[in-house]
């Protein structure tokens, strides 16, 4: 999908997620979802920077991050693997509460939704609460 610069730092790494909780949501993952993760593509002044996510199942998942972002989901803060797994957890919380718990007629609802709730949908328990 994404080929990885040879100038960039060598930032990637490994993370496990078991859920996302979000104003009385959850998603709960059957078997801790293992999050793979490399930094593809960074502007040369580092305030933009594309992120490739895989996952086991074989999906991958791009993301773009910005240091200005006014969404707290499309910004990183620091560009280290801290700072930017810290970014991926957040995106992947959003998007993947966007995929099971927004109106899929919703023109907001993008083929990457539609990607995670279908590889995803057996993998999960996703709950709200209704209070």
């Amino acid at each position: 999908m994404c080929e990885k610069s040879e100038s960039l730092p060598a930032l990637g790494g490994k993370f496990e997620v078991r859920e996302f909780v979000e104003e009385g949501r959850l998603i709960a993952f059957n078997e801790p979802l293992i999050v793979e993760w490399d930094l593809v593509v960074e502007e040369s002044d580092a305030n933009r920077v594309l992120v490739e996510a895989s996952f086991p199942n074989g999906m991958r998942y791009p993301l773009v991050f910005s240091r200005t972002s006014p969404m707290p989901m499309g910004r990183f803060d620091e560009l280290s693997v801290a700072g930017l797994e810290q970014a991926i957890r957040r995106a992947l919380c959003f998007d993947f509460m966007h995929s099971f718990f927004h109106p899929n007629e919703d023109p907001n609802y993008t083929l990457e939704n539609w990607a995670i709730f279908g590889n995803f949908k057996d993998l999960v328990c996703a709950t709200e609460d209704d209070g």
